[in-house]
């Protein structure tokens, strides 16, 4: 249980945040859009890459009797979803037609919370 809750709380967090923010706040929803098909894109691969290797988190799902085929599943289920996610945002054409679209202050709270989530990641973590 406790292995599987870092990948199910690590794509159910942002789809939760992404279902808070009004429709109306398109910056702020393409953003949590994009960072939950990151999480969703980024925990498949790493379900998918350790099934395989069986290291990691993976290896101990494996040794405690989860099935081969339930990581299947996940990686299935959440790679596509996290690519479908960013297909949802636009394109990269759409941004270089009108980059407008980010503005300055939005980058800056952008670069703002990364450095907070990377403040947060040394200070909390174990030496």
């Amino acid at each position: 249980m406790v292995v599987w809750l870092g990948a199910i709380i690590g794509c159910l967090l942002p789809l939760g945040l992404q279902l808070l923010i009004p429709s109306r706040k398109k910056i702020l929803r393409n953003s949590v859009t994009f960072f939950a098909g990151f999480c969703l894109l980024a925990n498949g691969a790493y379900i998918a890459a350790g099934s395989f290797d069986r290291v990691g988190d993976c290896g101990e799902m494996l040794r405690t009797g989860t099935p081969l085929r339930l990581m299947i599943a996940f990686r299935v289920l959440t790679i596509p979803s996290g690519v479908l996610f960013w297909h949802r945002v636009g394109s990269l054409k759409q941004f270089w037609a009108n980059p407008d679209t980010i503005t300055t202050r939005t980058a800056w709270i952008a670069i703002a919370i990364t450095g907070a989530i990377v403040v947060a990641e040394v200070l909390l973590s174990p030496m």
